[in-house]
């Protein structure tokens, strides 16, 4: 059959089949993303310690040091895409070249934008932030610019375990870096075990550390394990493979665009609420650091759609992507919801959790936190659907329109929104924070349609596919 005959429609799973295999694929990779993000919350509570000044300064540092790992996250997920591909048509060579490509791209990319994180406080001190606030961001940016190389190298190896379903080692591999997470803050952070008393700078420094044994784990798991054994990963790693590398720049250079204009929505909302106060921003940081846990359900949602519809384009199999893509957005939808109703209900009790106990303005973080909250309930929705969509138009390389439609809803909607109702309406943060569901929701309504567009002629669902 060609890619072209409506007779691959046919698709042989059922709905409950379909909820079964996203289920038992996205849910160590959901886990996986969890425990990253309880280390990054684990740091923020620890980081609360040090006062607003310091909360204040890790918000500017994980703003700016979210751009390029979030633009690497996206052109590396490539690699889940061509790799899944490969499983789904039984190319175990073709798995192989892209996993390799992916470990080069990491670091062409890795290496630069750790040199770049260097020079932070220049621009932020441009973008009218504090000074001292400035400072002490760089201070922590210096060692998460070293950290985020390690994590490029990681992605790669992560991915492509996934796209043979493979994702419990890495999820516990992960997971054991929590805690050692927790002891290299104490210890560099507040001089536990005799440890040097670096402040914030401890935190860059923990997180580097952990990130670099996580790597060593993952790197002896799949060079070692019998199941990936006839890769051979590191097996001439200097050669070149240019036409796989560029193929992996077709497809990962959008979905990395899509990443850093989505977090440049939420930058820009930052660097806005910086100017309207320290507390509103302290405040905003502890209210994005909640939504981005339960995030990371959608965001490791739309990992194992990416695999699960790439193997089904691997495969020619357009009812599977069908199916596969109705069954994932529904799941996203009942779970969004369920986290709506939460941040509606205990949005105040959640962001004290991240505040000490002595801080002077406590109540007013708290106040404002529950406030933005409030608002992240009503777009929540919307954020899951666009980055679970994403992850199914990546599984058929279809990354193009994509990005458009995010530089026009994050920016043109979502920034100038956000400006003008803080600003121009004296909205101040609340401002900011409806003008995020005014570009989650542009983009959100896109990616529906953009599947629907695609998935209705194999001719079209398969055109981007090798």
């Amino acid at each position: 059959m060609t890619p072209t005959d409506e007779n691959v429609t046919t698709a042989p799973a059922t709905r409950w089949d379909e909820v079964r295999a996203t289920l038992s694929l996205a849910g160590p990779m959901v886990m996986t993303m969890v425990a990253v993000i309880l280390m990054e919350t684990v740091d923020t509570l620890m980081i609360g310690r040090l006062g607003e000044e310091a909360l204040a300064a890790a918000a500017l540092a994980l703003t700016t040091w979210f751009v390029p790992l979030l633009f690497g996250i996206g052109l590396l997920g490539a690699v889940s895409s061509l790799a899944a591909q490969a499983v789904g048509r039984d190319d175990h060579r073709g798995v192989r070249r892209s996993a390799r490509q992916g470990l080069w791209a990491g670091l062409m990319l890795g290496a630069p934008s750790a040199l770049a994180l260097t020079q932070a406080e220049h621009l932020l001190i441009w973008l009218g932030q504090v000074p001292e606030i400035a400072h002490a961001a760089q201070e922590y940016l210096n060692w998460m610019g070293l950290a985020l190389l390690v994590i490029f190298l990681n992605i790669p190896l992560r991915l492509t375990m996934a796209s043979y379903g493979v994702t419990r080692p890495a999820m516990l591999i992960v997971w054991a870096g929590v805690p050692l997470n927790a002891l290299f803050n104490w210890i560099f952070m507040f001089g536990g075990l005799g440890g040097p008393v670096m402040g914030l700078e401890g935190a860059g420094v923990a997180t580097m550390l952990v990130d670099l044994l996580i790597f060593i784990g993952v790197a002896a798991y799949i060079t070692r394990h019998p199941r990936f054994a006839h890769l051979q990963l590191f097996r001439n790693f200097w050669r070149a493979d240019w036409p796989r590398f560029r193929r992996l720049m077709v497809v990962g250079l959008p979905a990395g665009a899509i990443g850093v204009m989505e977090h440049g929505l939420f930058a820009a909302a930052a660097i806005m609420m910086g100017w309207v106060s320290i507390t509103q921003l302290a405040a905003h940081m502890v209210a994005t650091q909640i939504v981005s846990i339960t995030f990371m359900i959608p965001f490791g949602l739309g990992q194992a759609s990416n695999i699960r519809i790439g193997l089904a384009a691997g495969a020619r199999d357009l009812g599977a992507i069908r199916l596969g893509a109705r069954t994932q957005i529904e799941i996203t939808v009942i779970f969004m919801t369920a986290c709506a109703i939460l941040y509606w209900t205990l949005g105040a009790p959640l962001v004290g959790l991240f505040l000490s106990p002595d801080d002077p303005d406590r109540a007013a973080i708290i106040q404002y936190g529950a406030v933005f909250l409030a608002i992240a309930a009503i777009f929540q929705v919307f954020d899951g659907v666009q980055v679970v969509g994403g992850g199914i138009l990546r599984g058929m390389n279809d990354t193009f329109v994509p990005m458009l439609y995010a530089i026009f809803g994050y920016w043109a909607v979502g920034v100038t929104g956000a400006y003008w109702l803080c600003f121009e309406l004296g909205l101040e943060g609340a401002g900011i924070w409806y003008g995020l569901i005014g570009g989650l929701g542009v983009c959100g309504v896109g990616v529906i349609l953009r599947i629907w567009q695609q998935t209705r002629t194999a001719k079209l669902a398969f055109s981007r596919v090798d």
